[in-house]
């Protein structure tokens, strides 16, 4: 595994103390509600997390942050490749109708 960068993401996002925060609470038993409130973050956000990226261990679901960070660092360069491909084909589509539009006789 690479090694997880600790730069503070902007506040959409959890960071890397973030999750092993949410970790720590959630093995100790509280509720969604309980770690939204010790973290100033929405339950829905808490939720989420943990539905998405609860790995399997020993047949039950359990939280990890270093793989949700995995995880999550893993779908963001994903879907910068996915605009980043989008952008290329629009550019190439651009270059096809050329920089004055569609010709007139398509108008």
């Amino acid at each position: 595994m690479t090694p997880l960068p600790l730069a503070e993401p902007s506040g959409r996002y959890l960071s890397f103390a973030e999750r092993e925060e949410l970790a720590l609470l959630h093995a100790k038993g509280l509720g969604v509600r309980a770690i939204a409130r010790a973290m100033e973050r929405a339950p829905s956000t808490i939720s989420r997390e943990l539905r998405r990226n609860a790995a399997t261990r020993g047949g039950k679901l359990e939280y990890r942050a270093s793989v949700a960070q995995w995880k999550a660092q893993g779908m963001a360069a994903l879907i910068v490749g996915f605009f980043a491909v989008a952008a290329a084909r629009v550019r190439g589509c651009e270059a096809i109708v050329g920089s004055e539009g569609p010709a007139e006789s398509e108008r």
